[in-house]
């Protein structure tokens, strides 16, 4: 998982992961892991805790959304991120399930009806200005399908090599100008709902 990662990493930013990344997989039994099940990534350093009984599929996928967030934390600074943490996540979990999917069952249309599960539109997504705001309202809110909607609308109406473009850009950028500048929109135009009678970002996208 992470050699495959690095590779479609390195070759849509062009560029080598810059820090030496060590993986630190725990195993916890299903009763616990509940409440301490997690995964983390900062300086190198990708600590995952899953269940036992967690598929291959979901260690896969969990190892590479970590290595996703290493390489968005070599390229724009962690203010910058935190700020932006919609697509600082959906584009992890959306890049996590293309590797994931290489090795194992196709389960696209499965992460799409996930995202579904949020609102129509991902109305909230950019009032959340920094990591505490996201870890303290992302289960009440349902933020990581907001934001996986968000991004994987994102990356059928355009092409996916934007995506990574958009990163390269919050290194001088804030995250609106590096919207504009990469997709020429503003961030209202994906995050908020379109007024009465016009047809909104989401009208047609895929994975309908």
């Amino acid at each position: 998982a992470i050699n495959i990662t690095g590779r479609y990493m390195d070759a849509n930013f062009q560029r080598r992961l810059r820090t030496d990344v060590t993986l630190n997989l725990v195993t916890a039994d299903s009763k616990i892991a509940s409440d301490e099940s997690g995964s983390f990534s900062t300086n190198g350093k990708i600590t995952i805790t899953i269940k036992d009984s967690s598929s291959d599929y979901r260690t896969v996928f969990l190892v590479a959304h970590e290595l996703v967030h290493q390489y968005q934390q070599d390229i724009a600074p962690p203010s910058t991120l935190n700020k932006n943490m919609w697509m600082t996540e959906g584009m992890a979990d959306y890049i996590a399930m293309k590797i994931a999917n290489q090795l194992g069952k196709d389960r696209t249309q499965a992460f799409w009806k996930y995202a579904k599960t949020s609102r129509e539109y991902p109305i909230g997504l950019s009032s959340v200005s920094s990591r505490r705001d996201w870890n303290e309202n992302s289960q009440t809110w349902n933020l990581y399908p907001l934001a996986d909607r968000a991004v994987f609308c994102l990356a059928t109406k355009y092409p996916e090599q934007m995506l990574f473009a958009y990163i390269l850009a919050l290194n001088t950028h804030t995250a609106e100008e590096a919207m504009r500048l990469t997709y020429g929109i503003g961030m209202g135009e994906i995050l908020e709902k379109p007024a009465k009678g016009k047809r909104g970002f989401f009208a047609s996208a895929a994975w309908k």
